[in-house]
């Protein structure tokens, strides 16, 4: 808020109009004339009156000029501050009665030259001038000020005072002793919420607030203000848990994850070494949390194989469900908050048909998450993993789960009216998203329409070609400005029939089994919240100012909070700090050593379970066991990976000391007992390493680690090294060279890329080494084209397909005016010319620049030559068709 007199020159905004304009009349014009749109003068005249009768903060305004003119007539500074209610205030905070004028705000007098005594959570307004102050969420004022037409009486928001149940008023007391000994009253002790507490929270406070009852509630009739409360509301309760964890560093064990070596091995700035905070992933959302569920996922894949089905569930506003609830003249995006609930529901049971009814087949591991991108509807991810005996081996078990054609209107009607309206991809038009993919110029990034095919053909690595015979049914569907073209089954998104029919809503079903890859598929599932690209200033070291930037708040997710899914078979194990799981399994073996005999803390969860409340693992009474995964730790960590790799090794071990021992010797490191107990005698281990790490890591982090571990090591067999994990090192390289142009590339071929790739990140390891110097076959001459000693810069910008790139300038050109044509002819002339100019391009939003210079970077691109888009931020460079920011094209210091 800003002072109660606009700055001079400055008409009057927002609280400024009840303090300055006295007459209601002209208030209302003040407003209408600052409207950005039309609005009904009556409609607002109404509104201002009955705030300036009813609102006490209006009220304040209205009645507080004249005593602060005459105050100011001094040299004394005077302000207004709005009063945060307390427990010592004496009233009780359940109460929603409207506040009082005296209740809300009180007058501060302060000699000149002095300042004002301010809390942090303190609203003061001052007369004159002063900066603009920002509105601490966790104050009473903060809502009745935010949204004065909801909550036009003025009554309290959310504060730390209100109470969950009907406890006595002693707890009110400004006697601390007389509150303290009310605490102790057993039905305090009763209804005491998690953790103890006494006090409403502030998601449950909203939570409250967002459900529907018998009496009228102003906020489900709001609309957009509906939004914008919800939005709102979201952002404060997890500005408030994030608030928490930013005072609370010290309590996060920063030390595990701000270590030097930590640092050291990610090119770190060694300043920042002890002041980097954290963001744990115990927060849901954070970016280790959706890591360590994508750890947990490849866990799954590492005991029962790899996915078989991947299944997308879109919400349908259109759900009967979800209409018969709105209120007349309301539409779906109205009520944001029922859409999510009733998706919710929706997903329940789904997951319901598909782990207890096995509709899809007998389910052994999943995964699931669900997004709120910004295309607004909520939709959710499932990965499935079959049973043994129900694996889909041939074309015909594909074919009885998912199909990709359209059915016949006459046999099955409603089918037919499920799928041509919720499973046809299309129309390709260049607004579609699917069409402004940079990496598939001038074609659909998603490869529709898809060619007529009589059977279905299994793909070594990717999705199957489902069948898609050319039966002569088509659906009209109409596109934009009311244009109509026909869809037929090269348009169908694959699905389930028994599915589309039951939930009526877009429902893709894709056979994923045959993917080399799965990473991949459940980075994309596990890849977190969305963010707005931006980019200015110094790079934080904050984790929770990394989180915070940017980040994108849709109306679908402000009313879910993100689930952790508790059923998914995982437990993730910690080494160490005290009552840690660690030690609670030395002790489980200390007090059952037969029943624990052959095992080790990896396998601890599928026998026992960890009771949190008492600190030790329990045998499982019901229900099928967990798989374990301990936290993954590089091999550069040292101690820490031969303390991990001894856990997996190492059955029934009492404590610490057990694990040094080896044959009656104790050693003074785990690196030593590991070389002790043959575990590093040969290239097991790195075997081992690599294996592990190709679960988690990318093909680029996975060439780094190899490339680590042959020069920094002692492996014995390096060609043997390479053979046995050759193709996870080159397990991105069909989707690269397929981005270059390369369609279906031989297997050889990516092997080849990937060790090229290979050299140049060994010569910067290894000091200019190749593969060559350690016994491992060059890159094939074969495919020296795809390199051809190009620097990886130009050979990223060089994956152009020129055919494309030329066929999309030409189109572009067609669409141009007058203008945007002279200005493609002048660059692109020059551009032929080969000589050096400069141009500066100016028009207002909206007038095409961007569209023109995409047009002439295709030309260019399309002549087999280099255009690099340059942009100052992050969000214009996203704009542009291969565009990068300006710090990482030239990696400039920020």
């Amino acid at each position: 808020m800003g002072s109660l007199l606009p700055p001079e020159g400055l008409s009057p905004a927002f609280a400024q109009v009840y303090f300055v304009k006295t007459d209601p009349g002209s208030s209302t014009g003040v407003r209408v004339q600052q409207a950005n749109q039309s609005l009904d003068v009556d409609t607002v005249a109404m509104l201002d009156q009955i705030l300036s009768q009813v609102n006490p903060y209006a009220r304040l305004l209205h009645h507080a000029r004249p005593i602060l003119e005459q105050l100011t007539s001094s040299t004394d500074d005077v302000a207004i501050k709005l009063l945060q209610p307390g427990r010592d205030t004496g009233a009780d905070p359940r109460t929603y009665n409207r506040p009082s004028v005296s209740e809300i705000a009180a007058l501060i007098v302060t000699p000149s030259g002095s300042d004002f005594d301010v809390a942090p959570r303190d609203i003061v307004i001052r007369y004159r001038s002063g900066d603009i102050r920002r509105v601490s969420h966790l104050h009473a004022a903060f809502l009745p000020l935010r949204f004065p037409v909801l909550i036009p009486y003025g009554h309290f928001g959310w504060r730390d005072a209100i109470l969950l149940g009907q406890f006595p008023r002693e707890l009110f007391s400004a006697d601390p002793a007389v509150a303290a000994a009310a605490l102790e009253d057993p039905n305090v002790v009763r209804g005491r919420g998690r953790g103890g507490s006494v006090h409403v929270t502030l998601d449950q406070f909203h939570a409250y607030h967002l459900h529907q009852r018998q009496h009228f509630s102003t906020l489900f009739f709001s609309n957009t203000l509906l939004q914008e409360w919800l939005v709102d509301a979201w952002v404060v309760v997890e500005q408030n848990r994030i608030s928490f964890l930013n005072f609370n560093q010290d309590l996060l064990r920063r030390e595990v994850y701000s270590g030097l070596q930590d640092a050291l091995i990610s090119g770190a700035d060694l300043h920042g070494i002890g002041t980097r905070t954290i963001l744990p992933s115990s927060f849901t959302s954070g970016p280790r949390f959706w890591q360590a569920r994508y750890h947990d996922a490849m866990s799954l894949v590492r005991v029962y194989g790899k996915p078989d089905l991947f299944v997308t569930m879109t919400c349908n506003p259109k759900w009967p469900e979800i209409t018969r609830q709105l209120n007349f003249g309301q539409v779906p995006s109205d009520r944001p908050d029922l859409v999510t609930w009733v998706f919710n529901l929706k997903l329940r049971w789904l997951l319901h048909m598909l782990l207890k009814l096995h509709v899809l087949g007998v389910t052994v591991a999943y995964v699931h998450s669900v997004e709120f991108q910004k295309r607004g509807l909520p939709h959710a991810h499932i990965l499935l993993i079959h049973a043994a005996s129900n694996k889909l081996k041939t074309r015909d078990d594909i074919d009885t789960v998912v199909s990709a054609e359209l059915p016949d209107p006459a046999l099955d009607p409603e089918l037919f009216e499920v799928v041509s309206s919720t499973m046809i991809h299309g129309p390709c038009t260049p607004e579609q998203a699917c069409m402004n993919d940079p990496r598939y110029p001038g074609r659909c990034s998603r490869g529709y329409p898809m060619p007529f095919r009589e059977v279905t053909c299994m793909d070594s690595d990717g999705y199957p070609d489902y069948r898609r015979r050319d039966q002569g049914i088509v659906v009209e569907r109409r596109g934009r400005r009311n244009s109509v073209w026909n869809a037929d089954n090269t348009w169908v998104v694959p699905y389930n029939p028994f599915l589309s029919k039951t939930f009526a809503c877009h429902l893709n079903v894709e056979v994923c089994s045959s993917m080399a890859a799965v990473k991949y598929l459940y980075k994309y599932v596990f890849k977190g919240p969305d963010h707005i690209s931006m980019q200015a200033g110094s790079v934080s070291d904050s984790e929770i100012d990394n989180y915070l930037n940017a980040r994108y708040v849709s109306l679908a997710k402000s009313v879910t909070f993100t689930p952790d899914d508790r059923r998914s078979a995982r437990n993730s194990l910690a080494e160490s700090n005290d009552h840690s799981k660690l030690l609670a399994f030395f002790d489980l073996c200390k007090r059952l050593p037969e029943e624990t005999a052959s095992l080790t803390y990896a396998n601890v969860p599928d026998r026992f379970v960890w009771n949190a409340k008492f600190h030790m693992w329990a045998p499982r009474q019901r229900g099928m066991g967990q798989v374990g995964r301990i936290y993954y730790v590089p091999h550069t960590a040292q101690e820490k990976y031969y303390l991990r790799r001894l856990l997996h090794e190492f059955n029934c071990p009492k404590s610490f000391d057990d694990l040094y021992k080896f044959e009656e010797r104790t050693y003074t490191t785990f690196r030593e007992a590991c070389s002790a107990r043959g575990l590093l005698s040969d290239d097991a281990e790195w075997h081992r390493c690599l294996n592990e790490a190709a679960l988690f890591q990318t093909g680029a982090a996975l060439r780094h680690l190899f490339c680590l571990i042959i020069f920094h090591n002692d492996v014995e067999d390096i060609p043997s090294l390479y053979d046995g994990h050759k193709f996870d090192l080159a397990d991105d390289f069909a989707f690269q060279l397929r981005r270059r142009g390369i369609q279906d590339p031989v297997q050889e071929r990516a092997l080849s890329f990937s060790r090229h790739l290979l050299n140049v990140e060994l010569s910067q390891v290894a000091n200019e080494r190749t593969l060559a110097d350690f016994g491992t076959p060059p890159p094939d001459d074969a495919f020296a084209a795809d390199t051809s000693a190009i620097p990886s810069p130009v050979a990223r910008e060089q994956q152009w397909n020129a055919e494309e790139q030329s066929a999309l300038s030409v189109q572009r050109y067609e669409q141009m005016n007058e203008d945007q044509r002279s200005v493609f002819s002048v660059v692109t002339a020059a551009v032929n010319l080969n000589e050096p100019a400069l141009f500066f391009l100016q028009g207002s939003g909206g007038y095409g620049k961007t569209f023109v210079m995409n047009a002439i970077m295709a030309h260019v691109r399309g002549r087999n030559q280099i255009a690099i888009a340059v942009a100052s931020s992050g969000i214009v460079s996203l704009m542009l068709e291969g565009g990068r920011t300006a710090h990482f094209r030239f990696k400039l210091p920020l």
